[in-house]
């Protein structure tokens, strides 16, 4: 075991390991196991390779989501449609 954190569906678990490689793993690709199992494996590598470190990626998708307003925006500049203005009815996500 190299270590454990709770995750969310939407997450990501990332498994490094020595030989450089990195094993990316969708958190709701993955089937809920009982604690009578043996549980999951994520990745399979090599013998004399090894595991050095996971992690959990919250930010999945967010590239794709961002590429998209970047293009959305850029598309608006050059039809000269950028405002100054707020946006009217938006909502405040801080609420």
């Amino acid at each position: 075991l190299v270590g454990g954190f709770i995750v969310d569906e939407p997450d990501e678990v990332l498994v490094v390991l020595a030989s450089g490689k990195v094993v990316r793993s969708n958190v709701d690709a993955v089937p809920a196991k009982g604690r009578n199992t043996m549980g999951v494996v994520f990745a399979r590598f090599p013998e004399g390779d090894r595991i050095i470190g996971i992690a959990r990626n919250t930010e999945r998708g967010l590239e794709e989501s961002d590429s998209e307003e970047e293009q959305g925006a850029e598309g608006a500049a050059a039809d000269g449609q950028v405002s100054d203005q707020p946006a009217e009815n938006k909502e405040d996500v801080n609420e």
